[in-house]
């Protein structure tokens, strides 16, 4: 069984040589399709709100023209050598175009590292985003391009029409930038600054805890109101208020807390919270000084409540949605004041990428992805543990020395496949 075993594992590996060494360029380059390069390209520009690329056969055949060119004068660039231009291969093709483009890539083997190259340069990824284009065309060709054989990827883009950029309106919009939520500020609220966006000079009125501070002139986007505008203690609300030019009035509201430096007091702000995901469950902690009697987090309908003492929360994942969601964290101080905070469960560490909040950071593990020379550098190592299997069968029998050129045959073929792995004489 052992010995049937070790000749399969040899065979494939020896498969894998000649695959590696004679075929497997080809086999990668299979990776790269037209088809899923259009599809990472509409992707991005779907989230600039770009239109999407339809694909062109006619623009497909001046991309594999062009990649043919440059095989042929062993140049790489957009320009060859006889004064080639990427225009030329469009209109070979016989695409009519008003606006057209191209970028080119070799030596990659799937289409995802070609769509990351492209988005990495600043000149490729203007024109994958560049919302004059309408419509693009891909090949990819494999050749002899200055001494080594490499896989040419040639995208070509055009636009049949000219089509002015989109402008689109701008929304109004209105933001306090100072102080910021949840900041904690020893001196007071001395300083409120803030930007419009969309609105033409507005006169912004800001509150106090729905009291009336007073009016800040917009000008070149940017509003302020300074002075010593209060020194209370504890939790305040800070609110602005504003029309827009359809007379619909926009708000924005940030809560910070005031605390005397001279007495020691201390406020709470939502850096106070600290959240750690583990793997049933959010865990949310309440770390400031000032005593507290309660603990509740609020996702949609359902209230969570302290439960080891008053400071810890346990959300357990199972009980919450998938989709991200507003969480309502509120306290009750030993003085009879409470405070509330919004938060998402992004925030809190819900998703499955890395969240700050309060300054801690935590990660969630995914497995690893093995590449392929991972993989067999496995089976080197399972096929050398068999091996050692088999010798000790061998031994058991009292027939190791009757089949000893057998097992040192089968360690010097392991052992030549292995240094040419390692050392790169064949490549994966």
């Amino acid at each position: 069984m052992l010995r049937n075993t070790l000749r399969l594992l040899s065979v494939l590996l020896l498969s894998i040589v000649f695959v590696s060494r004679f075929g497997f360029t080809d086999l990668l380059a299979s990776e790269i399709s037209s088809i899923a390069l259009v599809e990472l390209a509409n992707k991005d520009r779907q989230e600039k709100e770009l239109p999407p690329l339809k694909y062109n056969k006619k623009l497909e055949r001046a991309a594999f023209l062009k990649a043919e060119n440059m095989f042929k004068e062993q140049y790489w660039a957009h320009y060859g050598p006889n004064k080639e231009s990427p225009w030329q291969f469009i209109l070979e093709s016989g695409y009519t175009y008003a606006y057209a483009g191209e970028n080119l890539a070799k030596g990659f083997s799937d289409s995802q590292s070609v769509h990351d190259a492209w988005m990495a340069s600043p000149t490729h990824r203007a024109n994958i985003l560049d919302g004059q284009f309408q419509e693009v065309g891909i090949a990819t060709v494999k050749g002899r391009l200055l001494g080594s054989e490499v896989f040419l990827v040639v995208q070509m883009f055009g636009s049949p029409t000219y089509r002015p950029p989109e402008t689109r309106p701008i929304t109004p919009t209105l933001k306090i930038d100072y102080p910021k939520d949840g900041d904690i500020l020893e001196d007071g609220i001395t300083n409120i600054r803030g930007e419009t966006k969309g609105l033409t000079d507005p006169m912004v009125t800001l509150y106090l805890n729905n009291a009336l501070l007073g009016s800040a002139q917009s000008e070149d986007s940017k509003f302020s109101l300074e002075s010593p505008l209060t020194a209370a203690e504890g939790d305040q609300m800070i609110t602005a208020k504003v029309a827009s030019n359809d007379e619909i009035y926009l708000t924005d509201s940030v809560v910070v807390t005031v605390v005397n430096k001279d007495t020691g007091a201390v406020g709470i702000s939502k850096t106070c919270i600290q959240s750690k995901k583990t793997a049933l469950a959010i865990e949310l902690h309440y770390d400031c000084q000032r005593e507290n009697t309660t603990f509740t987090a609020t996702v949609g309908t359902t209230k969570y409540m302290q439960n080891r003492n008053v400071r810890d929360i346990s959300i357990p994942l199972s009980s919450l949605p998938r989709e991200n969601a507003t969480v309502i964290l509120s306290l009750t101080f030993a003085d009879g004041t409470s405070t509330a905070f919004m938060s998402t469960l992004s925030e809190l560490g819900r998703t499955t990428e890395s969240t700050t909040i309060a300054g801690t950071t935590e990660n969630t593990y995914r497995l690893p992805s093995l590449q392929i020379r991972e993989w067999i550098f496995g089976l080197f190592g399972l096929t050398f543990v068999l091996l050692l299997l088999y010798a000790g069968q061998l031994a058991y029998k009292k027939q190791l020395l009757l089949h000893r050129y057998e097992l040192l045959s089968f360690m010097f073929f392991l052992g030549i496949l292995l240094i040419a792995f390692n050392f790169g004489y064949i490549r994966v």
